[in-house]
């Protein structure tokens, strides 16, 4: 597995097959499930820029080489990875999206907006808009499809205790009753990647009546869906119909899965295709370095949550369990070491979910390298406990290089990591969710609004070993827990941003994570592809976040 598809697989969730674990009845639709709490990446960074500057043109074909395959496009119960994002983008639309300053707007919906106490939010959709099958978009949809995402297998564990009720309360106007204040729920309705975020992708009521609907995608967005050729390529042709006028300008998109690095950037040198997307550092390093190439990347920063790359330890078995050995850890890590032997030295180390000039972003106290400072924790533990040792699970051969460098720094204060076991991807996923791991190479976070990771970091998802836990780190955090809730329900800005501030403490004292940076994103094309770096306008005003995580908007990308 190349670097990139290993990178997405466990920050995107690609190719989560855990719905075998323990059965079907138990996990029902775990890979959506657990992709359901990730929002959209955001970042916009831009070393070079596309020919925008010139009159959009009409027409032309689009070939565009993206890191995997996807199983499916059903925004019920298919996994929207990464890669599938691209897909769901051009077909159907979303209620809301990121703005590029970060901020939550209408998109498909004219307005969604709260009752003063934020238990019920009003959904109200544009007039005179249809699915590519004639189906007009209206309340009966809406309602019809955000009943089934809240029943439905994949999500029901988030949703059921949030949402009490959907209801039709016009033609084209819904309310959604929740079972307690939830102030973010339209950071849910972006269309990020997975799960609870896809309630964003408004599908045809006839395409999720139909047996094969999630072969066969039917939405209002910018392109028809034509040909599915599994593991070779995705066409989409353009829609004549489209609700905004005169959009989109290109005639078809191709996307065509390219899982190794190498051959994705070659076939971007060939001509094969004229746009791909990457996570891989050493790429974006090289593609920032050559002129010919525009490319539009993160790596200056992020709007919203960053996506945090990072080794995940279980806080329920030994010697894990013991918050000195956790700490012990973070302080034998040199992360400035560790970004430039393996990430390409592109990024800064990581001291929690949030980075400086994020506005969730203050001082965490996170342990800082000291080998001194492990040594002694190691000997205290050892006084007590005896000698620490440990496995990790990891996937792909980037992690596998990542972990051999942190293998060698925990061995200089006397931690010994017994073996890095390299599992597919699924397996690996499999065994976290039951908590039948000591620690996991691992990538997540990224999101809109931070309460979108609320049950990755919540009590009141934590389980016993051997039962299927969302926190996977199984960190039983009360004073974490206090701030979640207040992050979830308290409207005030401000209160918002403290009650966060205050999980990253939390997490740096608890240290279920120990942080070895943050994941980047990029997209590059040939210099004749136009309009992606801008985002996608609203219209309401204001443009889309351009880049989130690798994937761009092809509603106003243009060939010049």
């Amino acid at each position: 597995m190349t670097q990139s598809t290993s990178r997405y697989d466990r920050r995107r969730f690609l190719g989560m097959g855990a719905r075998t674990v323990g059965g079907a009845a138990l996990l029902g639709g775990v890979p959506g499930l657990v992709a359901a709490f990730g929002g959209p990446g955001s970042a916009v960074a831009s070393a070079k820029t596309s020919t925008s500057s010139g009159r959009p043109r009409r027409g032309g074909s689009l070939t565009v080489g993206i890191t995997a395959e996807t199983n499916g496009l059903n925004p019920v119960a298919s996994d929207f990875t990464s890669p599938a994002v691209y897909y769901a983008r051009t077909i159907f639309d979303t209620l809301t999206t990121v703005a590029a300053d970060g901020t939550v707007k209408p998109y498909l919906a004219k307005a969604v907006t709260p009752n003063a106490s934020y238990d019920v939010w009003t959904i109200t959709l544009r007039p005179n808009i249809v699915f590519h099958d004639g189906t007009p978009l209206t309340a009966d949809a809406l309602v019809t499809y955000l009943n089934q995402v809240v029943v439905s297998p994949t999500y029901s564990i988030t949703l059921e205790k949030l949402i009490r009720s959907v209801s039709k309360t016009g033609e084209l106007s819904v309310a959604v009753k929740m079972g307690q204040p939830w102030v973010a729920f339209d950071a849910y309705l972006t269309g990020g990647t997975g799960g609870a975020a896809q309630m964003g992708f408004i599908p045809s009521p006839r395409m999720l009546a139909s047996a094969n609907g999630s072969q066969h995608p039917v939405g209002t967005g910018p392109f028809i869906f034509q040909q599915w050729e599994a593991n070779d390529h995705f066409i989409v042709t353009r829609n004549p119909h489209y609700w905004r006028t005169g959009l989109p300008y290109l005639d078809r998109v191709t996307f065509r899965p390219i899982l190794d690095e190498t051959a994705r950037l070659q076939s971007l040198d060939s001509g094969t295709v004229d746009l791909i997307q990457t996570g891989d550092y050493a790429s974006i390093r090289t593609l920032h370095s050559q002129s010919q190439y525009p490319v539009l990347s993160d790596i200056k920063g992020d709007v919203g949550e960053p996506s945090q790359n990072f080794v995940m330890l279980n806080t329920q078995v030994a010697p894990l369990n013991d918050v000195r050995v956790r700490r012990a850890l973070a302080y034998a890590t040199d992360q400035k070491r560790l970004i430039q032997l393996t990430e390409s030295n592109l990024i800064p180390p990581s001291t929690g979910p949030f980075e400086p000039g994020n506005p969730w972003y203050s001082p965490t106290g996170y342990p800082s390298y000291d080998q001194a400072k492990a040594r002694a924790l190691v000997k205290a533990y050892e006084k007590d406990k005896g000698r620490i040792s440990f496995p990790i699970i990891t996937s792909g051969t980037s992690d596998l290089d990542r972990m051999q460098v942190l293998q060698q720094m925990w061995k200089e204060v006397g931690i010994n990591l017994s073996s890095i076991d390299t599992l597919d991807s699924t397996t690996q996923i499999s065994h976290i969710l039951v908590g039948n791991y000591s620690a996991a190479s691992w990538g997540q976070f990224s999101g809109a609004d931070p309460d979108m990771n609320y049950p990755f970091w919540s009590a009141t998802t934590v389980a016993p070993l051997g039962k299927f836990a969302v926190n996977f780190a199984r960190n039983a955090d009360p004073k974490i827990e206090a701030a979640l809730q207040v992050g979830r329900t308290n409207p005030n800005p401000q209160a918002r941003i403290k009650a966060y501030q205050e999980v990253a403490r939390r997490l740096a004292a608890d240290v279920p994570y120990v942080w070895t940076g943050r994941s980047l994103g990029a997209v590059a094309s040939q210099p004749h592809v136009a309009g992606y770096d801008k985002g996608m306008g609203i219209p309401g005003g204001g443009r889309a976040l351009a880049l989130t995580g690798s994937n761009v908007w092809l509603t106003e990308t243009w060939l010049t």
